[in-house]
C-alpha cells in the first residue's frame, strides 16, 4: 500500500514528488516578498521627496508586485529545471496570496485594483518561470 502511494505522488518524469517542488517555491517567493518589501521602502521614500501623483500610486504598486512574482518564478524555476510557467504562475499566485491577506487585515476593499495586482502577479510569475527553466547559452570564449 505504502509503495502504490508514493508512486502516485510523484512525477512520471523523473520521480520527484510534489513535495519536493515546495522548498524551491517557497524560498523564491520569499525572495521575491523580500524584493517586494524593498522596492515599495524605496518608492515610499521618493513619494516623501517628490510630488508623486496619486493616480501613479496603483499601477506603480503593480508593477513592484510583478517584478516581485517575476523574481519569484524565475528563482524557483531556476531551482526546479521544469514545468517553468507553472511553478511561476504558482509563485505569482502565493504572492498574490499574501498581499490579499495584508490587505484584508487592513480593511482594504476588493476592487478592480486589487483584481489587477491579482493578474500581474500571476502573468509576472508565470514570465519568471518561463525565463528561469530557458536559460541563455552561454557563448564559450574561443581559445587563442
Amino acid at each position: 500500500m505504502r509503495k502504490r502511494r508514493d508512486a502516485a505522488h510523484r512525477s512520471e518524469k523523473n520521480g520527484q514528488t510534489a513535495a519536493g517542488a515546495l522548498y524551491p517555491m517557497l524560498r523564491g517567493v520569499t525572495a521575491g516578498l523580500f524584493l517586494m518589501a524593498a522596492l515599495l521602502l524605496a518608492f515610499s521614500f521618493l513619494l516623501t521627496k517628490a510630488d508623486v501623483p496619486f493616480s501613479l500610486l496603483g499601477p506603480i504598486t503593480q508593477l513592484i508586485a510583478a517584478a516581485a512574482s517575476l523574481l519569484a518564478g524565475w528563482l524557483s524555476a531556476r531551482a526546479l529545471r521544469r514545468k517553468g510557467l507553472l511553478v511561476g504562475m504558482g509563485c505569482g499566485m502565493i504572492v498574490f496570496l499574501v498581499l490579499l491577506a495584508l490587505a484584508l487585515c487592513f480593511d482594504t476593499p476588493i476592487d478592480l485594483q486589487l483584481v489587477l495586482k491579482c493578474a500581474c502577479c500571476i502573468l509576472g510569475g508565470g514570465i519568471g518561470g518561463v525565463l528561469g527553466v530557458n536559460p541563455k547559452p552561454r557563448r564559450r570564449k574561443a581559445a587563442a
